[in-house]
């Protein structure tokens, strides 16, 4: 049970979350799934959203079809700078929330090169705060 005298904080900390202005609800999630291709031998389905504001908008970005390992490094770096000066930018302290395979667990996305605030390639782990979770499809 929250004491009475707490109300007003909670009240204040739902507000905040609700409406982006909590420092988490400012934080940028980038949601990337890496998938085999079902009917593409060695290939690749790649899907990713972007989230601001604690889920208040999103956007969905993929390749056109399956793609290489390769090509979805070049495909990641690519969307990473789109997105670089705006809800990328580090002031944002955006996540990059990667959803893989039992298979690809063990790939090294903190590794795959982006480009940094100023477009020099840097390992995604030192730049973003890199999660992985395993997705069952």
């Amino acid at each position: 049970m929250v004491p009475p005298e707490r109300h007003a904080d909670l009240r204040r900390l739902r507000d905040e979350v609700t409406t982006g202005d909590a420092v988490l609800g400012h934080r940028t999630h980038l949601l990337v799934r890496l998938s085999p291709a079902v009917d593409a031998d060695g290939s690749y389905r790649v899907q990713s959203w972007i989230f601001v504001g604690g889920g208040a908008s999103a956007a969905h970005h993929e390749p056109d079809g399956p793609i290489s390992l390769d090509e979805a490094r070049a495909w990641f770096a690519d969307l990473v700078a789109e997105y670089n000066d705006g809800v990328l930018a580090d002031d944002r302290t955006p996540m990059v929330e990667f959803l893989l395979t039992h298979h690809e667990l063990d790939l090294d996305v903190d590794g795959w090169l982006i480009p940094d605030g100023d477009g020099r390639p840097v390992p995604a782990g030192v730049r973003f705060a890199i999660v992985r979770y395993l997705s069952w499809s």
